[in-house]
């Protein structure tokens, strides 16, 4: 099993429609994909999947239900969960709660090759479970220079919470791929001055209108448009996804992992 978050530092990047693109594409590769809708409250993967889910997070938690009742099946042959919209239950959700999702989303994942983790934009502590679950977390930016800067400050924050994930970032809605492969060099410098340590370029989307046609008809543009260039594009960063090597532990060790974030983050709240 393989847990890949997909995060970003702002909304409006493209970010879950890049995770359901993606997602299909390794599906049909012949490969069992969860797609988790961690965006909670406030989700997007039902509407770019065209689905319409009898049972989301919403009623997981407000009816104490298995997370597996949630799972709906999509015509890629991914599986998706939704993370229920417009739901009070879980706009109340304390961190511990979302810790305890996370968790049952780990658990169903072993039925899994691929976990897909749709998250929500910008970070905090609705995103840092899922983040410290993750074998790989894909930063999504465009190439304007304030979401590079907000995709600088997520890249951060990733690796603040799992150090040993597999980090990158895609450039989306690139105008060519030369701009977008020019914007992540300059991104990618920038990084290793102030960071030290090395962003991976795990693939440039270029600019699309196909994607906009695809999210009319409520279609993931890969499987709408397979030859489309954003979904040609999209297959190179799905196969960087699919070549990285999960984390080499113990069964136990990511919720290990997860108990320790919340434990340090616990402890400085109590310092204070």
């Amino acid at each position: 099993m393989k847990v890949v978050a997909v995060v970003s530092g702002k909304g409006g990047v493209g970010k879950s429609a890049l995770a359901c693109s993606m997602a299909g594409i390794i599906a049909r590769d012949g490969k069992k994909c969860l797609l988790f809708d961690a965006n909670i409250g406030l989700p997007n993967c039902d509407l770019y999947c065209g689905v319409e889910p009898g049972c989301t997070l919403g009623h997981i938690v407000r009816d104490n239900r298995d997370l597996r009742d949630a799972v709906v099946p999509l015509a890629s042959g991914a599986h998706l969960i939704s993370g229920g919209s417009g739901w009070n239950e879980l706009a109340e959700l304390g961190p511990k709660e979302i810790e305890g999702l996370a968790v049952a989303a780990l658990e169903l994942g072993k039925e899994y090759d691929h976990i897909i983790l749709d998250c929500g934009p910008g970070f905090g502590s609705r995103v840092a479970p899922f983040l410290s679950i993750a074998d790989a977390v894909l930063v999504v930016t465009s190439a304007d220079p304030a979401s590079l800067t907000d995709a600088y400050a997520m890249l951060k924050f990733v690796w603040g919470h799992n150090p040993n994930a597999n980090s990158g970032f895609a450039v989306n809605f690139a105008p060519t791929a030369a701009q977008g492969r020019s914007a992540a060099d300059q991104f990618k410098m920038v990084v290793g001055q102030f960071l030290s340590r090395e962003a991976e370029l795990w693939g440039v989307i270029r600019t699309d209108p196909h994607v906009a046609r695809a999210r009319a008809e409520r279609k993931p543009y890969a499987e709408a448009f397979p030859l489309a260039p954003a979904s040609q594009d999209t297959i190179d960063v799905a196969n960087w996804v699919m070549g990285i090597k999960a984390v080499d532990e113990p069964e136990t060790s990511m919720l290990e992992r997860l108990k320790s974030a919340f434990g340090k983050k616990q402890e400085s709240q109590e310092a204070a």
